[in-house]
């Protein structure tokens, strides 16, 4: 009876406080927030980690998984098709995860073999993020046709070593250097020719994703 009170007074007592004011527990009644959204950016750790943490506070399953690199979704058994898992997974392994959207992102600390790690306070507790530099590649290019719809040349393909790929020269002019990039052998459905300028774009990125979610090695990518 008495546990039964407290939970009543509880509830009691954040009815009562004022809807323009949402404190941290009156966070768990007020539901996924609408306003508008905040582009979705893996360009450094900060950028990828407020993306998570806007995920979380939007309630939007879909981009909380695209902010998890490829080992932790597999360690987590989860894939696009199965978004919605998550969630639980998430508020089970690390409590009080799904207050966290409305954390300040520090600066990340850079460590070793491209990870990153930064580290939130979530009411008072700390729960570090750690992140890993992915980079893939990715072509698109114009079907030959009348229609001329635009294509994915395996798109987001891993490259392990970007130096295979990419060249950084220095010339003789003060502050120039010339950067040379050596495509990818893709493959493109029918036996045609590709033109030049039928291309559209040649990419290689680099983004940052989520290896690690506080300290419980069940969060960690293996």
């Amino acid at each position: 009876m008495l546990t039964m009170r407290r939970i009543i007074l509880t509830v009691t007592a954040l009815l009562a406080l004022p809807l323009q004011s949402c404190c941290s527990l009156a966070r768990l009644f007020c539901g996924p927030d609408k306003s508008e959204w905040v582009s979705a950016r893996f360009d450094t750790p900060e950028l990828t980690v407020r993306t998570f943490l806007e995920a979380l506070r939007r309630d939007d399953p879909g981009v909380a998984y695209d902010c998890l690199s490829g080992p932790l979704r597999a360690h987590l058994g989860i894939n696009k098709g199965t978004t919605k898992l998550i969630w639980p997974k998430l508020r089970e392994e690390v409590p009080g995860l799904h207050l966290a959207g409305y954390a300040t992102v520090p600066l990340s600390t850079r460590l070793e073999n491209g990870t990153a790690m930064v580290e939130l306070e979530v009411e008072g507790r700390p729960v570090p993020i750690e992140l890993m530099r992915e980079s893939h590649w990715e072509v698109r290019y114009r079907r030959p046709g009348k229609t001329g719809s635009l294509a994915n040349a395996q798109r987001g393909r891993q490259v392990a070593n970007v130096a295979d790929y990419v060249a950084v020269t220095p010339t003789s002019k003060y502050q120039t250097s010339i950067v040379t990039f050596t495509s990818p052998k893709f493959e493109h459905p029918g036996d045609y020719e590709i033109p030049p300028e039928d291309i559209q774009a040649v990419v290689l990125e680099q983004t940052w994703r989520i290896i690690g979610i506080g300290n419980d090695p069940r969060m960690r990518a293996q």
